[in-house]
């Protein structure tokens, strides 16, 4: 599995990513609820239903016009609220910019969880390079034994110099399984992040694939910037939630325009019918939402401040994650084709002179040593830069 496929497999699988796209449903349904009209109201009496009366026949009277003073009353009334101000368009328009924030709060979740997945793979790729250099340097030792045992068997060494070579490759036997169990641990942090688990996969579960080299020509740090206050989803959501509270201000202006409630009723008393309709709105005497407009503008101005906090949280993410990128790479031109070529040479010769019996064991274990050292600072400052590459896309919001 390559880091392009498990990207893939992150976007479909990744539980945190496909609760925050399940968030998106839940405001759409939420945005179709703002903008829908209220429903009108039914009232239906039915009132002065006689079922005792001194006058003959008065009672039980349900439709019947008597001298009695119990009238039998019918009476429908349908009324509706008419909102006044554009509040529900104002509402929908807010809840409009609700669902950006929340799109562009899932963009932010995956570009967590990329970032966590890029650190990962690349901790697993890491671990993978130890492992080879553990298993070639144990190869070689082990070569160097097989040679040493053929010139024991000739005569030409003591068993005691057989005993102390195979002694001394304890430490690279015991190199070799640190470096394989931190490839099974990176390796099922990664199928982790996928939303699964290696125990869970079985046979079926995959390797990884891929190499530390990575070597990308980098845009001048101002585009980068550029591109970050464009491309960064944080940013976006915090803009989206800036003209939601603008919105929500104008809203709460509008609550000053009074909605009218609107009736028209129909009754028939005895035998006569009648008709009426009826207009309700409210007086403003306790709460003239002077309150609701202030807090509505306190929550714009926090929002405003918010989106400039992050804009420079922004810039300044870009430029650190740049210079760390400039630095890695500088460090990782330390570790030329050349050092890299003398540090296995010297060990190759050191090796081959010890099996000839012209070097003693400690001028081997130290060139293994120097070698071992200078082979692992290479594959760490190779991860090193790749982190930091992934944390600049990750500053920028977008892969480049």
């Amino acid at each position: 599995m390559t880091l392009e496929q498990a990207e893939d497999l992150l976007i479909n699988r990744s539980l945190p990513v496909i609760a925050a796209r399940q968030q998106i449903d839940v405001a759409e349904a939420a945005r179709r609820v703002a903008g829908l009209r209220t429903n009108p109201n039914l009232q239906v009496l039915a009132e002065q239903l006689p079922f005792y009366s001194n006058i003959a026949g008065g009672a039980p009277n349900f439709y019947r016009t008597t001298a009695g003073a119990a009238m039998p009353t019918y009476s429908a009334e349908l009324s509706q609220l008419f909102e006044r101000g554009n509040k529900r368009q104002l509402r929908s328009e807010q809840a409009q910019y609700l669902v950006d924030f929340t799109r562009a709060q899932s963009v932010d979740v995956l570009r967590d969880q990329l970032l966590q997945l890029r650190q990962a793979f690349t901790a697993a790729l890491l671990a993978k390079a130890n492992l080879q250099l553990a298993e070639e340097t144990d190869k070689q030792y082990a070569e160097t034994e097989r040679l040493m045992l053929i010139r024991l068997r000739g005569g030409e060494i003591a068993e005691v110099d057989l005993d102390r070579v195979r002694a001394a490759r304890l430490p690279f036997l015991q190199a070799v399984l640190d470096a394989r169990l931190a490839y099974e641990n990176a390796t099922k942090q990664v199928i982790a992040l996928l939303g699964s688990s290696k125990a869970r996969l079985g046979p079926q579960a995959p390797g990884l694939a891929g190499d530390l080299d990575r070597n990308v020509q980098l845009p001048p740090v101002q585009e980068l910037i550029e591109m970050a206050g464009k491309e960064r989803p944080d940013l976006k959501a915090a803009s989206s939630q800036q003209q939601a509270a603008e919105v929500g201000t104008r809203l709460a202006e509008a609550q000053r325009k009074r909605d009218v409630y609107g009736a028209v009723l129909m009754q028939r008393t005895g035998q006569d019918y009648a008709v009426g309709g009826s207009v309700t709105f409210p007086l403003f005497v306790y709460n003239k939402q002077k309150e609701a407009i202030a807090q509505a503008a306190a929550t714009q101005r926090v929002a405003a401040s918010q989106v400039n906090a992050l804009s420079l949280q922004v810039e300044n993410d870009v430029e650190r994650a740049y210079e760390t990128v400039q630095s890695t790479r500088q460090a990782l031109n330390l570790y030329t084709n050349e050092v890299l070529e003398r540090s296995r040479s010297i060990r190759s010769i050191i090796t081959y002179s010890y099996q000839r019996g012209e070097a003693d064991l400690l001028e081997v274990l130290d060139a293994q040593r120097s070698a071992n050292q200078i082979l692992t600072g290479y594959n760490q400052a190779r991860a090193a830069y790749l982190n930091a590459y992934w944390n600049l896309q990750y500053a920028v919001g977008r892969s480049f």
